[in-house]
């Protein structure tokens, strides 16, 4: 899955695939569970309210970003390098030729890191869960909100 995002002028690319983690432990050095996991944990917390207003007549869920923007105020387990740092792997799996970090983020003056995150996200949650799962997680949050 590749969303496209334009950046302070620049289209940017955003690529969520089997290779995300592998990406992020090389580049690093932590498994992208230790920052996910926390991050999934805090958002399950509000999901509720979230597949009340994604899910759809046909039962397929679709991610808003303004039901995520709710969500991911809520969370503080992540800093700001961590969802940096996740921008930056799904930037590099869309194209490798990116450079480090330090130096991608400086070719920028505006990088609004909470927008683009709220954008991106999705497309991760959507990477790690089947739709199937999606579906079962959302009857569940929905038996246990009545």
């Amino acid at each position: 899955m590749i969303k496209t995002i334009v950046i302070d002028g620049k289209e940017v690319q955003f690529k969520a695939s089997a290779s995300f983690p592998l990406v992020y432990k090389a580049n690093f050095n932590t498994d992208i569970l230790t920052v996910i996991m926390p991050l999934i944990s805090e958002l399950l917390d509000g999901m509720d309210d979230l597949f009340k207003e994604s899910t759809k007549e046909d039962g397929n869920i679709e991610l808003k970003p303004s039901t995520l923007s709710g969500l991911l105020e809520n969370v503080y387990s992540l800093e700001l390098i961590d969802i940096m740092n996740l921008l930056w792997t799904l930037a590099k799996c869309a194209d490798d030729t990116i450079p480090e970090p330090i130096k991608w983020f400086g070719e920028f003056d505006e990088f609004p890191i909470i927008d683009i995150a709220i954008e991106v996200f999705p497309m991760v949650f959507e990477s790690l869960f089947s739709k199937k799962k999606l579906k079962e997680i959302a009857k569940v949050a929905t038996v246990t909100s009545k």
